[in-house]
């Protein structure tokens, strides 16, 4: 009587409770309600049709669970992705072995995570996960083989050290180099440039100084860093390097006149100090002197 009047959804519930729990599945079907067929397929032990009614139904969050707990890892990450668990679908990617459709869904989750950022302060739990998916990220680029994509990844997530071995395997030294120094690390950072075949005198002389810094060959470095105009800097170095007189000389010809008259004084050259207090016309200290 219900069916010959279209009545699906009535002769659904009284083949569910008749315990005809297969038809009641098909005429809640044919009534439009993908839900309650649903939950009839799961009584019945049919998950995978569960979960294709649940989908067609609009109810990805409940079909990608049973999806999952069948090991359909791809499928599974597809209804979480449409049910707006992005991070969720994107770790069953990474099992399911698709690791740039993951790594494209950590880079949206950072993007989406950096919009907010520019309205807003983020709170701490979403600053772990921006700097947790660059990590993801540098992480799946590496398995596929693109070290350079891997690299700012790796810095955004602060490992310096597997940033500088990405920027290396994607033919940047230079990059690899400065991280090493941040490292403290003067004898790798040379090592992966010269086996990158490049000229460690070639290279800016920030970076060649700082290296030979590191190296403690300090006065190099200075010297270096003078020819390149930086003055202030080589000062500090020559100062550190215990070359006083070279550093006063260079701190007075940067207006540093403090600086240069204590070093004046550590050189054993207080005449010069006092040629410095004469210019200031701070003639009682230059007198004293």
């Amino acid at each position: 009587m219900y069916l010959k009047g279209g009545h699906f959804d009535q002769a659904a519930r009284l083949a569910e409770e008749m315990g005809d729990l297969a038809s009641a599945s098909l005429y809640y079907l044919k009534a439009g309600d993908l839900q309650a067929a649903a939950a009839i397929e799961i009584r019945l032990e049919h998950p995978e049709k569960a979960a294709w009614f649940y989908t067609r139904g609009g109810q990805h969050l409940k079909a990608a669970e049973i999806l999952e707990s069948l090991d359909q890892f791809d499928a599974a990450a597809e209804q979480y992705d449409r049910g707006g668990y992005r991070d969720k679908a994107a770790i069953l990617y990474v099992r399911a072995g698709q690791h740039l459709v993951a790594a494209d869904l950590f880079e949206k989750l950072i993007e989406k995570l950096a919009r907010e950022g520019r309205d807003h302060h983020l709170s701490e739990s979403d600053r772990v996960a921006f700097t947790k998916y660059h990590r993801y990220c540098g992480e799946l680029y590496l398995k596929v083989g693109d070290a350079k994509l891997a690299a700012p990844h790796f810095e955004a997530a602060l490992m310096d050290e597997q940033a500088a071995e990405a920027w290396r395997l994607g033919g940047d030294p230079e990059k690899a180099a400065n991280l090493l120094l941040k490292l403290q690390r003067p004898e790798a950072a040379c090592r992966v440039l010269q086996e990158a075949g490049r000229d460690i005198a070639a290279l800016s002389p920030a970076v060649h100084a700082e290296i030979l810094g590191r190296q403690g060959k300090h006065a190099e470095a200075a010297a270096i860093l003078e020819k390149a105009g930086n003055l202030f800097r080589a000062a500090e170095v020559y100062r550190d390097a215990g070359e006083f007189l070279k550093a006063a000389t260079l701190f007075e010809k940067e207006g540093e006149t403090d600086q240069a008259v204590s070093l004046y004084m550590r050189a054993a050259k207080p005449e010069e100090a006092a040629r410095l207090y004469e210019v200031a016309r701070d003639y009682r200290n230059a007198a004293d002197l």
